[in-house]
């Protein structure tokens, strides 16, 4: 929030890096916040169910996207029912790269 523009937008998403926070309460947030009002900026929290609506054009328009080539991913399979916790535990940067959700 040091560098923000003027009338910026900053998204809020999730919070999966405190789910197995050893610290107690919640995470502190940005020290310098005030930079929001002297830059006419806001920040907002984004709630993936608030857009339920525009689930099936946004299925339509992914599907295209990657029939087309314009979204690239990479898939890490693991098989077996025993090797699930440790599969779980990759999504949360343990056992290996966490490459996304």
């Amino acid at each position: 929030l040091k560098q923000i523009n003027m009338h910026a937008r900053v998204v809020l998403c999730g919070a999966i890096s405190t789910y197995n926070s050893k610290r107690l309460g919640l995470p502190p947030g940005p020290s310098n916040y005030l930079n929001l009002i002297s830059k006419s900026a806001r920040m907002e929290g984004f709630v993936l169910l608030n857009y339920a609506s525009e689930y099936d054009k946004a299925y339509r328009d992914i599907a295209s996207w990657l029939e087309q080539g314009k979204i690239k991913y990479t898939e890490d399979l693991v098989s077996g029912l025993q090797n699930a916790p440790e599969a779980l535990l990759k999504l949360f940067g343990k056992y290996g790269g966490n490459k996304g959700k």
